[in-house]
């Protein structure tokens, strides 16, 4: 594969510690996987002005902040952050936004057990967090929350929340929300994305910084891909923004070409196929939860066009020609557009259509 990627980015490594990848350079990600999985995600930028000096930009209300602490990167790069007896003890960040928004940093218990991330302003959203088992409660305007077990009792805790002309993201270490006992927790790598969910890390010092945008492609070549027969395999998951992705084989333009990808807008999971030009078959699926992993297959020969999703048979097309030359593999519709942002475990092509039986044993969880 070429991947293209004009600037670093983070990743969680095999150890469980995040550490920056260079431009240009694919990421395999071990947040969720133990095997690893390649990660790719569309632009995003931390707003954040300083996001692991919390005795610079951030503002005590009560709480102080110490240095020195054995962090997530596997230096002492991590924060205590101390309260005292009084309520409503925090940090806080100010910054003025609106809109869609994702904020996120990384908790560990402490002498205190829970904490609470909020942002202030136009729309009040906050969650409490149990840094025990990452359990949530006492919810206020927010449109999604996710905790991560991030491994050695460090959680990543995020809110998605539509601001309104907000000003400050604060943390406080304790909940629930002005609770009385003095006590610490530990903290590193705050976030603010103009996103729906959370991505990857993005460090900051002094200024805002954009991870760019990564596309994955070029794979593969005409012997190595059959165009009369085959079936196209992926273990994927993906992140819930507004856009289509989707994982094609091609002759390298839109007139012959197959993929297999998400629909979010109807939360489906799909698989297409066009013949010099023209649309041969559409097979789709609707999902209950599209941030779960799938396995999905599509078994492409003449006439005989099939869709498995999860061990299950989910959509047939008994008619249609094959498309002519496939000679690239690439993690997008196969036009330079609905690239796929998310996480792939497996990918595989196979010369050959695989019988009924192969692909429900290749596809079952």
């Amino acid at each position: 594969f070429d991947v293209t990627r004009a600037s670093t980015a983070t990743r969680v490594n095999k150890q469980g510690l995040i550490e920056t990848v260079n431009s240009n350079i694919a990421r395999i990600d071990y947040s969720n996987n133990a095997n690893g999985a390649l990660l790719l995600e569309p632009q995003s930028t931390n707003l954040l002005l300083q996001s692991n000096q919390f005795d610079n930009t951030w503002i005590n209300s009560g709480t102080s902040v110490t240095s020195g602490y054995l962090g997530l990167d596997g230096t002492n790069s991590a924060w205590l952050l101390t309260k005292g007896a009084n309520g409503s003890e925090n940090t806080r960040q100010n910054i003025t936004f609106s809109g869609i928004h994702t904020f996120s940093v990384y908790l560990k218990k402490g002498t205190n057990t829970s904490a609470v991330i909020r942002s202030t302003g136009g729309n009040d959203a906050r969650v409490e967090i149990n840094l025990i088992d990452g359990t949530t409660s006492g919810e206020v305007n927010t449109t999604s929350i996710k905790t991560e077990s991030m491994g050695n009792d460090w959680w990543r805790c995020s809110i998605t929340f539509n601001a309104s002309s907000n000003t400050a993201v604060r943390i406080y270490p304790e909940a629930p929300l002005g609770g009385a006992t003095a006590g610490n927790i530990y903290i590193q790598y705050s976030q603010l994305e103009e996103n729906s969910f959370s991505t990857s890390y993005i460090p900051t010092s002094g200024t805002a910084q954009t991870r760019v945008a990564e596309t994955c492609g070029g794979a593969g070549d005409s012997s190595s891909i059959n165009s009369e027969e085959g079936v196209l395999y992926a273990e994927i998951n993906t992140n819930t923004d507004s856009t289509d992705k989707a994982i094609n084989i091609s002759n390298s333009t839109g007139n012959n070409r197959i993929w297999i990808g998400y629909s979010t807008s109807s939360k489906r999971v799909y698989a297409l196929g066009y013949s010099s030009g023209s649309l041969q078959f559409a097979l789709f699926k609707t999902l209950t939860d599209e941030s779960d992993f799938i396995k999905i297959a599509l078994k492409y020969k003449e006439n005989d066009f099939a869709l498995w999703v999860d061990g299950s048979l989910v959509g047939s097309d008994l008619s249609g020609a094959t498309p002519i030359g496939l000679s690239k593999l690439g993690f997008d519709l196969g036009i330079s557009s609905g690239f796929f942002y998310g996480n792939c475990t497996d990918l595989r092509v196979y010369s050959t259509a695989l019988t009924d039986s192969e692909l429900q044993e290749l596809t079952t969880l």
